[in-house]
């Protein structure tokens, strides 16, 4: 199989620049949304992200959205009219829509708070609650409950139907009367059991949980010790109130080892991510460092220089 040479600016800007919006479109559906959201950051002119933005489908609009720095998702949401935005923030992921929204002046947000749907208007109200640096502010809301009285048969048929709804069905949680975290499940162990097997007698007990409060990069951590794709999150007296999946522990990860860099390197944060820099954004950034390590390196060179001779008397 031959591996396709990433899109670059320059191949869609002579397409922009002419209108061909139809060859365009025929590039972006063989282009991940990652790959987007790439292509659109490293467009300067506003007016053309947009235009970018504004020739992709419905689902790979949103999934290039999520996937944007959030100062061009809040260009580009202003852009659009309320029919529009309503339908983008719908399909966003909870957790990605509450992070965008948290950042937005308080008019815009009561303005698109009063557009979404009842359901996902609370999902807001519910995780804007949460530090965004805490499981709380990590986690989605979209997962698969079960109730432990359930049959197998009764628990695969919740799940097909809730399917298109849920970020992940890979694992299902199951939860007591007062929506207590009590368990949890594989798919294929509802698939090979017997129809009229309960749920409690399938489930699985010995569930990692984070509390809701527990900072993110101890969540990090104990994904990482345990290998955990998912991770479910309870509040205090126990109850299920979401699930952080491994894309979000990656953010994390990614977020420290920039962290990290930061500090080996004695120098100040910048506002966005080293993936997504330029290098000439980061030799602006880091030009005077540069010239500090430079005079530094020229005058230890002297230094050593002029004190060789004496140097060498010592070692020889």
């Amino acid at each position: 199989m031959v591996e396709r040479k990433p899109l670059e600016p320059k191949e869609l800007m002579p397409l922009l620049d002419s209108g061909e919006a139809e060859a365009i479109r025929s590039l972006l559906r063989e282009t991940h949304p990652s790959e987007i959201a790439d292509l659109i950051s490293q467009i300067g002119d506003e007016d053309k992200r947009f235009a970018l933005f504004n020739l992709l489908d419905e689902e790979k609009a949103v999934s290039t959205f999520e996937q944007l720095p959030g100062e061009i998702q809040e260009e580009i949401l202003g852009k659009l009219n309320s029919i529009r935005q309503a339908r983008l923030l719908d399909e966003m992921s909870p957790d990605d829509r509450a992070d965008l929204m948290t950042e937005l002046p308080e008019d815009v947000f009561a303005k698109l708070l009063a557009l979404l749907r009842k359901e996902e208007r609370k999902d807001v109200v519910e995780l804007i609650q949460f530090k965004p640096d805490t499981a709380g502010g990590l986690m989605t809301t979209e997962y698969a409950e079960l109730k432990e009285t359930m049959t197998a048969q009764q628990a695969i048929e919740h799940l097909r139907r809730m399917a298109e709804k849920k970020e992940t069905i890979r694992y299902a949680y199951v939860t007591d009367r007062n929506g207590v975290l009590v368990g949890y499940l594989h798919i294929e162990d509802l698939v090979f059991a017997p129809p009229t097997a309960k749920v409690e007698e399938l489930m699985r007990t010995e569930v990692i949980s984070v509390d809701v409060d527990m900072d993110q990069e101890e969540v990090a951590r104990i994904c990482k010790k345990y290998d955990l794709d998912v991770i479910p999150v309870v509040d205090g007296t126990g109850r299920l109130r979401g699930i952080i999946t491994y894309d979000d522990v990656m953010d994390v990860l990614s977020e420290e080892a920039e962290e990290d860099i930061q500090k080996i390197s004695a120098l100040e944060a910048i506002d966005i991510s080293y993936f997504q820099a330029s290098i000439p954004f980061l030799v602006r950034k880091r030009v005077v460092w540069l010239v500090v390590l430079l005079v530094l390196g020229g005058i230890s060179g002297t230094v050593l220089k002029a004190y060789s001779q004496a140097l060498e008397a010592v070692v020889g």
